[in-house]
């Protein structure tokens, strides 16, 4: 399920009062919000679940730098260097990617897990953009990051259900 389905309420999120231009991927997980957040910030096993988002280093405090190893879909690695923005147990993790040039119009990412009755979760994650090319950018990256996303959220899904 993705967040274009209307019965999924997209989540108002704390740190993007301003940038309402995202593209997005959510999933439900049955296990607790905890047990999904302890996979989402560690960042030293993503290279063991997390197709994408290969490694993360250094960002482990909100306003700290790091580098991200990124794979996309044709096994191409790339670093790309990121700071911490958000980071909410068990509820929020986001960071600004570092893009020489943009550096007020650099896209976010983010995890929000929503707690949901019975134990379980919904996990949303996304890349959000701002600035004056931030719709046609969506509308041109949208078919390549979208299937991204919803491939961390299937295995963000996988590793987090396996160990509960």
């Amino acid at each position: 399920m993705t967040s274009s389905d209307p019965a999924v309420p997209r989540p108002r999120l704390p740190f993007h009062t301003t940038r309402e231009t995202r593209i997005e991927a959510d999933l439900a997980i049955d296990a607790h919000a905890s047990a999904c957040w302890k996979a989402v910030v560690d960042f030293d096993a993503y290279d063991h679940w997390n197709p994408v988002f290969r490694h993360i280093d250094g960002a482990r405090a909100c306003g700290r730098t790091g580098h991200v190893k990124v794979c996309d879909r044709v096994n191409s690695l790339v670093e790309v260097k990121i700071r911490l923005l958000l980071s909410e147990p068990p509820v929020a993790l986001a960071w600004r990617w570092s893009i020489p040039g943009l550096a007020e119009h650099a896209p976010e990412q983010y995890f929000y897990i929503d707690s949901t009755p019975g134990g379980a979760s919904h996990v949303f994650l996304g890349t959000s953009f701002t600035g004056p090319f931030a719709r046609p950018v969506v509308a041109a990256l949208s078919c390549l990051v979208e299937p991204m996303l919803q491939d961390i959220c299937s295995a963000l899904k996988t590793r987090v259900e396996r160990q509960a």
